[in-house]
């Protein structure tokens, strides 16, 4: 782990990374079919996010095209588009601060609810996980890196990351996936899992990236392109990401 569990008894809160930093490893991500120039592209994860930026005066802040664009396949999840959100939310606290709170920003940015101006508090910093194993792995800088089992149909996964079954005890409750990573464990507490696609850390705590790889045994097939050609011996890699409550959310008509 690199910054500190979320109980205090592992890491150093300074070692922690920023949201920009964040962003930025995510913006360091290469995809063959999704490389999409900002300025040009109109697929819906880029059109939002302009034009929040746009609300809130703003620059770009959508990650620029590396060499030729492309966008005829975006990843079911867009990590630019997340690090745009990570972004817009440490620009406005850092204008906030300042005393320079967008204008109308209040009309543009809310709360959980959706009905309620958002009350800027400051992003998360993360704590960096990565998946190591006593079990059978690859080895890493003379470190043991477990290796996670997916399952795919072709080249795509079907599940999502911290979606599989919990062992909950009689009272439904079990230790949450992303905290037990964190925590470790035995130390997280037992709570009635949300799943992944509600906030499961709450405001003021650290949010998580999470790396690790996936068995390439779990991959039935890769393209058939040559540029892909011996790439089923390779292991996939995978990141997952937990960000806490307490960032705005803003709305939008495509």
């Amino acid at each position: 782990m690199l910054g500190q569990s979320i109980d205090g008894n592992i890491g150093e809160v300074g070692d922690r990374w920023t949201a920009i930093q964040v962003a930025d490893y995510l913006e360091s991500m290469r995809y063959s079919q999704w490389n999409p120039d900002p300025n040009r592209e109109n697929h819906w994860s880029v059109r939002i996010i302009k034009e929040k930026a746009n609300n809130l005066g703003m620059g770009q802040i959508y990650r620029q095209n590396q060499g030729n664009a492309a966008s005829t396949s975006k990843p079911s999840t867009d990590p630019y588009a997340i690090a745009a959100y990570l972004r817009l939310w440490h620009n406005v606290w850092e204008s906030y601060q300042a005393g320079n709170t967008p204008e109308n920003m209040h009309h543009f940015l809310f709360d959980s609810t959706g009905e309620h101006p958002w009350d800027p508090c400051a992003p998360p910093r993360f704590n960096i996980v990565i998946r190591s194993t006593n079990r059978e792995g690859i080895d890493i800088d003379g470190n043991n890196i477990g290796l996670i089992k997916r399952t795919y149909s072709g080249n795509v996964s079907t599940g999502q990351w911290g979606c599989n079954s919990y062992k909950v005890n009689a009272a439904g409750q079990a230790r949450v996936w992303d905290k037990w990573r964190d925590w470790g464990s035995t130390k997280a507490p037992l709570e009635k899992p949300d799943g992944m696609k509600k906030h499961n850390r709450d405001s003021g705590s650290p949010g998580m990236l999470f790396l690790g790889f996936v068995d390439n045994a779990c991959i039935d097939s890769e393209p058939n392109d040559p540029a892909a050609s011996g790439h089923e011996s390779y292991h996939k890699p995978a990141i997952g990401l937990a960000i806490p409550k307490g960032g705005p959310v803003y709305k939008s008509m495509i």
